[in-house]
């Protein structure tokens, strides 16, 4: 039933526990495909340990995530395709819960479960109002939860069908950040989330990968933000009022956290995609805030709040 992808580059301290999370899973119709995009440390070696006939590794040069993830859904011989990060790991029973999910709504694409963040110190689990009840699966509209929390998908804790994967374009190849967000915005826009509301998935927050702890590309960002101009366009009512909330939010936050590394020249291509989701007025007064280094602060804050110093 199920293709397992991992995208892989350099992550030999990490890649083991989370195959391992795979293998011992209670639900065995699955074949994993790793694709190795790249690795240069020692990430293979620790692959060949495994002699499980339905392990596949698939080696490219460095290409990115969002090119690795592609590549190993068009290789996928199942109809559903389970993305994992190669430095996260499931709970023994996501697989069987996902295949229920799936039994119980045949007629939906995609699939989420809970998930908990693992930080150096502390563990959190993903939870707010829009879930359904703990422990039980339901529906959940992906631009409703956007209006106030995280999304309820990330790249270790969606299952979506193949052929609609590739049907509303898989990942953006172009992008190194953000691809996975803008992903779900369109995986989202004519499918609800299917929502196991147990926490299967264990994210690694310890692992510096997120684009909140890196730098992010001027072009990446305008990408997403182009999206987000399509995505509007395309929704109405509610969904369209839910998308505002989030939009206007993420574009204020995101340009005044990384706009200070761009140039000049960045920083205006940029502003010409803002101008289509926040008042003209409103960029004019966030190119301003972003010289006072009011994003650095904000930085430490976050740090403090996640048990850091």
């Amino acid at each position: 039933m199920f293709t397992v992808v991992i995208p892989l580059f350099n992550k030999e301290k990490c890649i083991h526990a989370t195959v391992a999370s795979v293998v011992q899973q209670t639900y065995s119709d699955f074949e994993l495909l790793v694709i190795n995009d790249g690795s240069t440390d020692g990430s293979l070696s620790v692959l060949q340990e495994y002699k499980d006939a339905r392990i596949k590794i698939i080696s490219t040069k460095n290409n990115g995530a969002a090119a690795a993830r592609n590549l190993g859904v068009s290789k996928a011989i199942h109809p559903y395709v389970v993305l994992l990060d190669a430095d996260d790991w499931w709970a023994p029973t996501y697989l069987e819960e996902m295949a229920k999910a799936i039994t119980t709504f045949p007629a939906n694409t995609v699939f989420a479960t809970g998930r908990t963040h693992v930080f150096a110190e502390k563990e959190v689990v993903y939870t707010h109002s829009y879930l359904p009840e703990k422990g039980t699966t339901d529906l959940v509209n992906h631009f409703q939860v956007l209006s106030k929390h995280l999304p309820a998908i990330n790249s270790s804790n969606v299952v979506v069908r193949k052929d609609y994967f590739i049907e509303t374009g898989g990942f953006n190849e172009a992008m190194q950040h953000f691809e996975d967000h803008e992903c779900w915005l369109r995986l989202a826009l004519k499918q609800p989330i299917v929502f196991v509301n147990k926490p299967l998935s264990y994210y690694n927050k310890t692992a510096q990968k997120s684009s909140s702890q890196r730098g992010v590309s001027s072009s990446d960002l305008r990408t997403y933000f182009e999206t987000m101009v399509v995505i509007k366009e395309q929704l109405s009512g509610k969904e369209k009022r839910y998308f505002r909330k989030f939009y206007q939010r993420f574009v204020k936050w995101s340009y005044l956290k990384f706009a200070p590394m761009y140039t000049e020249k960045e920083r205006v291509l940029l502003q010409e995609s803002m101008v289509k989701l926040v008042s003209t007025l409103e960029v004019k007064i966030l190119e301003e805030l972003q010289k006072t280094g009011i994003a650095t602060i904000y930085k430490r804050a976050k740090k403090l709040r996640n048990g850091g110093s």
